[in-house]
């Protein structure tokens, strides 16, 4: 019989190798890289899809003589909010029907130029003014502007009501022009977007007799 102490039993636990431990490593790694890249692609879809501070939306025909320009209003005042925009720029959709038929093409003789407009105050008080002037003929810009620049480059500051983006298109052959709408590349905030203000204008020039 023995009276001698047996020894306590010590298991040992294997370390991991270092192969293991690089191969976790590297799966972490690799599933921040990948949080990362969804995080970075949901703000630049955010970045380029901000809301449209724009809704203006009508039709207007009308018979102008040659060279005789048509201005009608492209964004009303105070129609992106409390919002600041800087417009990037303002293309036409254009399509013009030559005097006698013919196929539709784009393009010139057809002018188009927009226009940043500071209302003069005492036209916007007038009494009895329901209506915007603009697309009316004989309408004087000078004198319903206190103030004109190009409207592209230019910004619409928050919640302003006398600022009005307009636009003025101009035949100079006999025929008619359709404008199916206008393309705005914009930056609101810090954010940027392409947008079509759905304002379509059909311009009418007869030919001399």
């Amino acid at each position: 019989m023995s009276t001698g102490t047996e020894p306590a039993r010590v298991d040992v636990v294997p370390s991991a190798s270092p192969r293991g431990r690089w191969s976790r490593r590297r799966g972490l790694t690799t599933l921040g890289v990948l949080a990362l890249l969804v995080a970075v692609g949901v703000l630049a879809w955010i970045w380029r899809h901000p809301t449209s501070p724009f809704d203006t939306s009508y039709g207007l025909g009308v018979e102008r003589a040659r060279g005789e320009p048509v201005w009608t209003t492209l964004i009303t005042p105070g129609e992106h909010g409390d919002d600041t925009v800087t417009l990037r720029g303002l293309t036409p959709r254009t399509r013009l029907i030559p005097s006698g038929g013919g196929l539709a093409r784009p393009g010139p003789p057809v002018e188009v130029e927009y226009v940043l407009c500071e209302i003069d105050p005492d036209v916007a008080d007038r009494p009895g003014l329901e209506q915007s002037p603009l697309g009316q003929e004989g309408f004087d810009l000078d004198s319903y502007c206190a103030s004109t620049r190009p409207a592209e480059g230019a910004t619409l500051e928050p919640g302003s009501v006398q600022q009005e983006v307009i636009v003025g298109i101009t035949l100079d052959v006999p025929g008619r022009v359709a404008v199916r709408g206008h393309v705005v590349d914009y930056q609101k905030g810090w954010q940027v977007g392409t947008d079509v203000i759905p304002v379509r204008t059909w311009v009418q020039v007869r030919p001399r007799r």
